[in-house]
């Protein structure tokens, strides 16, 4: 889906909302950027419960294969979070939160 500017984020279709925990984000990194991502992260952290659960969940939306590698489909998505742009800064006046600047 493509995100118009200056639509929020909380009036998106529920079913096109991912919402991952970071953790999720750090370890496709690893897999992106790194030839061994357990030792970019730490053993323990990629050997724990949430590591585990973390990578089977890449793993089953094919982000990464079996060798810990960005699949094709996870490079897309690297590229899709490096090209989502910054959050704009907004100034909301506590009395009407509608009134927002710059607007």
């Amino acid at each position: 889906m493509t995100m118009k500017p200056g639509v929020p984020y909380e009036i998106l279709p529920e079913e096109t909302k991912m919402n991952l925990a970071p953790i999720h984000i750090t370890f496709m990194m690893a897999c992106y950027t790194s030839l061994e991502p357990e030792a970019q992260l730490g053993e323990r952290h990629w050997n724990s419960p949430g590591g585990k659960e973390t990578r089977s969940w890449l793993i089953q939306n094919e982000l990464i294969d079996g060798n810990n590698r960005a699949t094709d489909r996870g490079e897309a998505w690297v590229r899709f979070i490096c090209d989502t742009p910054l959050p704009e800064k907004k100034w909301v006046r506590p009395d009407n939160v509608h009134l927002r600047y710059p607007r």
